[in-house]
């Protein structure tokens, strides 16, 4: 069963994705009446589930209703790409945060099914037996010259 969180993020996404320009403003409080709702559960699912990792952008605007911009970023040129990974891909990035970054290029048609699995299979926990500072470090070792490898492809 869906949580309000999950019926939340699937009718932005899919507002924005039937948008023409990819592009859509919402109204906080709108939005939160429709899913009878508080306006700071809308603000937890676009915190958490609407990240430039995920492949968005949330332009946020107080007063007046609480306007919000979510927009779909497009990663097809490898400047895009490049300039991602810098913010993205920090010196340490847990197991999550690795996987976002793979169903994001999945999402993009930088990377098949098939590199996707092996990727997330690469990149988790048990894959790298090593303390937690050090396995962190060493994951966004391997997702940055992964990516590196890909924009190389472009």
């Amino acid at each position: 069963m869906p949580t309000l969180a999950d019926l939340i993020e699937h009718h932005l996404k899919r507002m924005v994705e039937e948008a023409q320009e990819k592009r859509v403003e919402i109204i906080r409080s709108e939005l939160a009446a429709i899913f009878d709702c508080v306006p700071s559960q809308i603000n937890y699912v676009l915190a958490t589930r609407f990240t430039p990792a995920r492949g968005f952008m949330v332009e946020s605007q107080r007063g007046s209703g609480g306007h919000v911009r979510i927009s779909r970023i497009q990663l097809h040129k490898s400047a895009l790409l490049q300039e991602y990974l810098l913010a993205e891909v920090t010196p340490e990035i847990s197991q999550l945060q690795a996987k976002h970054i793979c169903d994001r290029m999945l999402h993009e048609g930088l990377i098949s099914e098939k590199e996707h699995a092996i990727i997330i299979a690469a990149t988790k926990r048990s894959s790298i037996p090593v303390p937690i500072p050090l396995r962190d470090r060493v994951r966004s070792r391997m997702m940055r010259a992964i990516m590196l490898e890909i924009v190389q492809r472009l």
